[in-house]
């Protein structure tokens, strides 16, 4: 059995395409393959099939329509019901790379990686056309989800426009300047404010010994931007319109494929990761400003300790690690550690270190640093998540200086100072919701052991707040010491915080010491 994302949804026994007629169906089997591998949470299959109207008893109409396409799968292929495995507090669907085109997608970037640091540039461009090739036309076209698809849809159009543009890249580096041309006029018709596309339109056309409609093209491109958007082209547009008239080098076709390293820092995801659905879906719309800015994308997630920046961060970078090509870099900057937080000397080598520069040739000068980061920087499209900023003074010597990357910094100040001078939006991280911090206890205890003491299990969520990293080490205490109910934990963890509550005894007066006099 084979299933199609990347296009309208498909399912596929042999060669024959077997019809999914239920609208339900079709979302719920779109919202697990968006996922494939992971756990979907109850809550967010309910929010997409049933969006703001869901029915009386929504976990068990849930159910019934889970059975009835896992019904469908083994009809079509005897079976394949087992592929949807029901979770803790969710379900998930279980598939080979090879069975879903959009893992297929992602394998074969991958393999296109492999060849462009072996530096096979001919097989770097095959390999990224048959990655393209998996798509098959609009995905979830046919999916009645607004939730889905605006969550979903960004990063898939990103993911395959940047794959489009890298394989364009190549073919130019492999002087195969006239077929792109063609191909790059339809392009920049279909995103006209897509300024990568318009890079490789006018590369190929000075290339193809066409620089006048080169020029025209710029020409027509400032305008549209002047006018829609009121910003001139980003920097290396200005500077291949003066190669060109110039007439300067402006083909790729020497450059060297493969030769710097790319980065892939992030730590790994976060187990019981609950909710954030807006704040997820509002990380997603960065990724379709990345072009337009005229600078690196910024965003601080701000919110008080223990809140879940750092979860959200992780989650939604490794969502879209794939838009990013040119790697990912993590760093925390340890601003609330106990010990002394990272100085801009050892953040700037760090990154350094991760964008290939040897230890030997690190500069010591700190603005020499920056330099030499920011012209690392230049033209390469990256993730940068800086964790734990205590001060904006502490990010601003990282951002880099040309668009195309984007920056996500957390810390529990609003860091207003980026806000203000550099154009950072701010995502004010609040606690979870008391049906989100009650899908983080089942994911890690167990729906039955909170269904049997469903009052306890409301004073835990209370009593911590509804904050992510009180309710984990809550968790936590109660999967490693089975024995105490939580009715048990519910007490304990009430009589600490009255204990918390209380004032601090006064202090004893210091004993009084008589010249002369022994012990009192």
């Amino acid at each position: 059995m084979w299933f199609g994302l990347l296009g309208p949804l498909e399912v596929r026994v042999g060669e024959k395409v077997a019809p999914i007629r239920s609208p339900k169906h079709r979302i719920l089997l779109a919202a697990l393959l968006l996922d494939a591998g992971r756990q979907v949470r109850t809550g967010r299959l309910v929010e997409a099939v049933w969006g703001s109207g869901p029915p009386d008893h929504p976990h068990k109409a849930l159910q019934i329509h889970i059975t009835r396409l896992r019904s469908i799968l083994d009809t079509l292929s005897p079976g394949s019901a087992a592929a949807i495995v029901t979770c803790s507090d969710g379900y998930l669907i279980d598939v080979a790379a090879g069975q879903l085109d959009l893992l297929r997608f992602r394998r074969r970037l991958r393999e296109a990686d492999r060849a462009a640091q072996a530096g096979d540039a001919v097989r770097e461009a095959t390999t990224l056309a048959g990655a393209l090739a998996e798509w098959r036309g609009d995905p979830l076209a046919d999916v009645p989800s607004e939730l889905l698809r605006g969550a979903a849809l960004p990063w898939l159009e990103e993911q395959r426009l940047r794959a489009l543009e890298r394989r364009l890249d190549v073919d130019l580096r492999l002087g195969r300047h006239a077929a792109a041309v063609s191909e790059l006029v339809a392009l920049t018709g279909a995103y006209p404010l897509r300024e990568r596309l318009w890079e490789l339109l006018l590369t190929a056309l000075a290339a193809d010994d066409r620089r006048s409609d080169a020029l025209t093209a710029y020409e027509e491109l400032r305008r549209r931007l002047i006018h829609e958007l009121g910003i001139e082209p980003n920097d290396e547009l200005q500077r291949l319109h003066v190669n060109i008239l110039t007439g300067g080098r402006t083909s790729t076709a020497d450059t060297p494929a493969g030769r710097t390293p790319v980065p892939r820092q992030l730590p790994p995801d976060v187990r019981g990761f609950t909710g954030r659905h807006a704040q997820m879906t509002r990380l997603n719309g960065l990724i379709a400003r990345l072009d337009h800015a005229g600078g690196p994308t910024l965003i601080v997630i701000a919110g008080t300790a223990g809140v879940g920046k750092t979860a959200l961060a992780v989650r939604w970078a490794r969502r879209v690690a794939d838009t990013f090509p040119d790697g990912q870099v993590y760093l925390n900057l340890r601003g609330y550690h106990p010990g002394q937080p990272v100085t801009t000397a050892q953040a700037l080598n760090r990154m350094l270190r991760a964008l290939g520069v040897p230890d030997a040739e690190l500069p010591s000068d700190r603005d020499e640093q920056i330099s030499t980061y920011r012209s690392l920087m230049d033209g390469r499209r990256m993730l940068l998540v800086l964790d734990n900023a205590r001060s904006s003074h502490q990010v601003r010597a990282l951002l880099p200086g040309a668009p195309g990357s984007l920056v996500v910094v957390t810390s529990r100040d609003q860091l207003i100072g980026l806000v203000a001078a550099e154009g950072a939006e701010l995502l004010t991280l609040e606690a979870l919701s008391t049906v989100e911090a009650h899908a983080m206890l089942a994911e890690r205890l167990g729906t039955t052991r909170l269904a049997a003491a469903p009052d306890a299990t409301a004073d835990i969520i209370a009593g911590c707040a509804r904050l992510p990293l009180a309710l984990a080490l809550i968790a936590a205490s109660a999967a490693t010491r089975p024995e105490p109910s939580l009715d048990t934990l519910a007490r304990e963890l009430h009589r600490a915080r009255r204990a918390c509550a209380r004032p601090p005894c006064p202090p004893r007066p210091a004993p009084r010491v008589r010249e002369g006099a022994g012990p009192a």
